[in-house]
């Protein structure tokens, strides 16, 4: 097939020329215009061929959609599903000017060439009668991979996955066909099956405002190739590459069975080093799995034993030891060659004209062909480098991941790691995170702010993930939950301070990419967990961090959403108590009492009526979640007021005793949402004001 356009049959003659190609198509169209489906077959036929010899044509999308329109749709529908028999069309005679006799097509193969060619012309619709029409081939594609071979085969797959990447609706089309089975399993004897179904679900997880019961045709899919090759070592990773992308929407929500064979088969799968190739699939899939909140961290990586298998052995290795290893020994591997691959690396070339033509779903042209004598090109380092920032990227977030389900487990008996061998595991975790302090310290000083701040940054994730190890050593380490002081992570949490400067100068730059937010997200982690240490804090002040975070949470408070991903309110607030609770804070600054007013204005939600279902009881959530954001503002403003100047607090008398009365008005009520710790801080609050308003009469 030629990679320029589409060859739905073997040429039955040269090239035609415009004139000719007319008036070929007028005799098509007047076939198909019969009630003969022979005639109409032959119709068919002459399109493809004319199309297909006459170059002019391949570029006309005006003429392309008027034969699709000519076309009787339920007559193509029939044609994918009628008998086998080949058809010997002969209209037109066999000379250049006609479109010859041919070969011999059985009917679904000369209905795929058609579908293909004018499809490709196209292009998207212009009318959605078009994309409807093309829309409803989606069931007699799908069956023609049975009855078609070869070139038809290819032909009738490229229709499928153009219709998914460019049609409104194709992809639900094909996931929702009545026969999608047959995709699922004639999903191992065709590699471009996997990248329909991988497109089809990748559209559809971008799409929002999806109802449950829209999903279910959706999950039913991804249980049937899951199911079909969980047993398969060779199609296996193949099958979950292709159901990988739905999982990056937060509206899918997969049955618990689902998420149980998902785990049992990637269980299966890390529990022997996997080919380099498959390592990614497997590792990005299980990070989806936990980060959606499918399953929890503690629960993928400190599985359960079934209650009916044995005991394990001495010698047996547990899951979630075999999964570290694999993890640390390519972060350990991968992060100190980073700085060579980036010197090698040379900018990616523009994405490739994907054929003369630009029909949308034609593979891109070969290269030319290469001369015995010639060397072997050398792989490219850019994409190398790319091959390699997404491999880290989830190894680095799996290892976060990891490190939280280890303090989670610690105590208890889910800690399936030996005893004797959990110190050098503990180890081999802070050296990691050492190279990850490291990484980011070398990345900001190469950079710095002269480029952009974080725009500078060549590996956007990779940084955002190693930000995020680091934030959550420091944090299960600083709790004592993995390590009681003293032990060699306190070097690494020391060495942390060094990246307050970097925390706060790329705060929020960046914008609301996926990255960015990311980014943010791990360095308010990290801001919040370094807070404890009086180091920090000064870093943090002298770094204009107080103005940046305390920019942020007004922002928040102002919108009045607690929906906010990567600027948690909550967060935000506990590092700016933290800090000006410090003894390194002597004396509250008098550019930042401004905030204190900001709080003061603050209203309380108001209370909500009678709950009538999910989207009330959401309601009472969001209520509760902002009771408990304005008890830790009044207390932050509290420890302000308390530690600023005299003159300072005078000036603040009205907004203390508001905050005050509402605090008091509130215990009172003891309204509904409330949680104990809120009853705990409000008490602190009228406590600490009363103090400061006194002194004010």
């Amino acid at each position: 097939m030629s990679t320029s356009t589409p060859s739905p049959t073997p040429s039955s003659g040269g090239p035609i020329d415009p004139s000719a190609a007319s008036r070929l198509l007028t005799q098509a169209t007047h076939l198909l215009a019969t009630k003969n489906d022979t005639a109409r077959l032959t119709g068919l036929y002459m399109i493809a061929q004319t199309m297909n010899r006459c170059a002019a044509l391949r570029a006309d999308a005006a003429t392309a959609q008027q034969l699709w329109h000519a076309i009787p749709g339920k007559f193509l529908r029939r044609m994918f599903n009628a008998a086998a028999a080949a058809q010997e069309p002969s209209a037109g005679g066999g000379g250049d000017g006609g479109a010859g006799a041919g070969p011999r097509l059985a009917p679904a193969e000369v209905a795929v060439a058609v579908v293909a060619t004018l499809g490709a012309v196209m292009g998207p619709p212009a009318a959605a009668d078009d994309g409807a029409k093309l829309l409803s081939m989606v069931p007699g594609l799908v069956a023609s991979l049975r009855k078609t071979g070869g070139e038809e085969r290819a032909l009738a797959l490229q229709s499928l996955r153009g219709i998914v990447e460019l049609y409104e609706g194709g992809a639900e089309a094909v996931l929702e066909a009545p026969n999608v089975g047959v995709l699922v399993e004639e999903f191992g004897a065709e590699g471009e099956i996997g990248r329909v179904l991988e497109g089809a679900f990748r559209k559809v997880a971008r799409g929002r405002g999806r109802k449950r019961e829209e999903w279910e045709g959706v999950e039913r899919v991804v249980e049937m190739v899951v199911e079909q090759y969980e047993g398969d070592r060779e199609k296996r990773c193949a099958a979950l590459a292709a159901v990988t992308p739905v999982f990056e929407s937060d509206e899918f929500q997969p049955t618990p069975r689902l998420t149980q064979n998902l785990t049992t088969t990637l269980h299966h799968a890390l529990s022997r080093p996997p080919p380099r190739h498959e390592l990614n699939t497997l590792l990005t899939l299980a990070h989806r799995l936990i980060d959606r909140g499918h399953i929890t961290s503690a629960d993928f990586i400190f599985p359960a034993p079934p209650a009916s298998s044995p005991s394990p052995t001495a010698t047996s290795i547990p899951f979630s030891l075999l999964l570290a290893t694999l993890l640390l020994i390519d972060i350990r591997t991968i992060i100190p060659a980073l700085a060579e691959l980036r010197q090698h690396a040379r900018s990616p070339p523009p994405p490739g004209v994907r054929n003369p033509l630009a029909l949308p779903w034609l593979p891109p042209p070969p290269p030319p062909p290469r001369a015995a004598t010639d060397a072997a090109p050398e792989p490219d380092a850019g994409a190398r480098l790319a091959d390699t920032c997404a491999l880290l990227l989830v190894e680095l977030e799996l290892l976060a991941a990891f490190v939280s389900a280890l303090a989670s487990v610690a105590d208890g008996e889910r800690l399936d790691v030996p005893v004797e061998r959990l110190p050098r595991l503990l180890g081999e975790v802070n050296e990691a995170v050492g190279l990850c302090v490291e990484g980011l310290r070398e990345a900001w000083d190469e950079v710095g702010l002269e480029t952009g701040g974080m725009k500078g940054f060549v590996e956007v994730g990779v940084r955002g993930a190693m930000m995020m190890v680091v934030a959550v050593w420091v944090g299960e380490n600083s709790a004592g939950d993995l390590d009681d002081g003293g032990g060699p992570a306190d070097g690494v949490v020391r060495a942390a301070v060094g990246l307050v400067d970097v925390a706060c100068e790329t705060y929020g730059v960046g914008g609301d990419t996926a990255e960015s937010i990311r980014f943010t997200r791990a360095s308010t982690l990290l801001l919040d967990h370094l807070m404890r240490v009086p180091e920090a804090v000064s870093a943090f002040v002298e770094h204009d961090g107080w103005a940046k975070i305390s920019r942020a949470l007004v922002e928040a408070l102002n919108s009045g959403s607690m929906d906010l991903d990567h600027d948690p309110p909550d967060f935000l607030i506990h590092i700016l108590t933290q800090a000006i609770s410090s003894p390194t804070v002597p004396q509250t600054r008098t550019s930042w009492l401004p905030l204190v007013r900001t709080i003061a204005q603050i209203s309380a939600p108001e209370p909500p009526g009678p709950s009538h279902g999910d989207a009330d009881n959401a309601a009472v959530l969001r209520r509760s979640n902002w009771y408990s954001v304005l008890v830790m503002c009044w207390v932050l403003a509290t420890t302000m007021v308390r530690k600023a100047a005299n003159r300072a607090r005078k000036e603040l008398r009205a907004e203390c005793e508001g905050i005050r009365g509402r605090a008091e008005r509130m215990l009172r009520e003891r309204a509904d949402g409330m949680g104990e710790g809120d009853v705990e801080r409000l008490q602190e609050v009228v406590e600490g004001l009363e103090g400061v308003v006194e002194e004010g009469l």
